[in-house]
């Protein structure tokens, strides 16, 4: 496996909409802050963050449906969270509907909505595009 930064938006778009997370800002994200797995030419998943200051939002991490159980998606957190640190985050924030068991073994915790930093309230995953209903959670990085 091979990780790349800046995948071409079409196969992010791609990935989150067979994984039917939101893609509708796909056009608009500085994908510079968006990383990708490969196995040869073909993508198995990518994760992003939107940095807000010292605090970023993670962005959709997806792996293809056939490349799951192969740690990519380990591996795709570890190397955005150096990321992130590396660009002067020190906390990231996300939103989950079904990957909590999942985000929790990587250190993150769950957090109240009202307790999120404003930048990240601020954002259209957070205020639109995720419902309400979405586990909040956040790590705080070295």
């Amino acid at each position: 496996m091979k990780i790349f930064t800046a995948p071409d938006r079409q196969d992010v778009h791609r990935l989150l909409a067979a994984a039917q997370l939101p893609a509708d800002d796909v056009a608009k994200l500085d994908l510079q802050h968006f990383l990708g797995c490969r196995e040869a030419t073909r993508v198995q998943g990518i994760i992003g963050v939107e940095p807000l200051g010292d605090v970023g939002l993670l962005r959709s991490l997806v792996v293809a449906a056939d490349a799951r159980a192969h740690g990519y998606g380990q591996q795709l957190v570890q190397h955005l969270e150096q990321h992130a640190i590396e660009h002067g985050m020190h906390s990231l924030y996300l939103l989950t509907n079904t990957a909590e068991t999942f985000f929790a073994r990587m250190g993150y915790a769950p957090i109240a909505r009202d307790s999120v930093p404003a930048p990240v309230q601020a954002t259209r995953e957070f205020s639109q595009l995720c419902p309400h209903t979405a586990t909040v959670m956040v790590k705080r990085l070295r």
